[in-house]
């Protein structure tokens, strides 16, 4: 099995999951398979993903969600959307290669 794969090929492997519901569509139940459990899903056809980060939605959260896994060595992040009338939405969600960057960040406190 190669341990190279398109963003294209992955997000056709994710979509390939098994749904038996109309409220959750493929991609949902690979995002379900990641944060629960043992924070790994199989990607038919192409590999075990591992869960690195997650940012999933809830109310007044905001409208981007993503989740992010490792696969033979590389990042990749799972976008999706969130609205409070339907909830997490995963169908048409977008697969990027990523690299990670630590940002400073201030907030301000009450003294």
């Amino acid at each position: 099995m190669p341990t190279a794969y398109s963003t294209d090929e992955i997000l056709e492997g994710i979509k390939a999951f098994q749904t038996t519901s109309s409220w959750i569509s493929p991609a949902g139940v690979f995002v379900e398979k990641m944060t629960y459990g043992d924070k790994t899903a199989t990607i038919p056809g192409v590999g075990v993903a591992t869960l690195k980060d997650e940012k999933l939605g809830e109310e007044g959260e905001g409208e981007n969600i993503w989740v992010v896994f490792e696969l033979y060595g590389s990042l990749y992040r799972l976008n999706g959307f969130y609205s409070s009338y339907d909830g997490e939405d995963w169908t048409y969600g977008s697969v990027v290669q990523v690299k990670p960057r630590e940002i400073t960040t201030t907030i301000y406190e009450a003294v």
